[in-house]
């Protein structure tokens, strides 16, 4: 999600479909965030 986001806890929840709204099969996948001060990824599993 992108845009400027107030101070403070914040959640996204992936809906498990890629950038065509293709459901995505299980597996390992990888998730990217950035902010002003900080950049990081973390790997999620999808399950059926």
């Amino acid at each position: 999600q992108n845009g400027q986001q107030s101070a403070g806890g914040h959640s996204i929840k992936w809906n498990g479909k890629n950038d065509d709204g293709v459901p995505v099969q299980s597996g390992v996948y990888f998730y990217r965030l950035q902010t002003d001060g900080y950049v990081g990824s973390m790997k999620m599993f999808k399950l059926k």
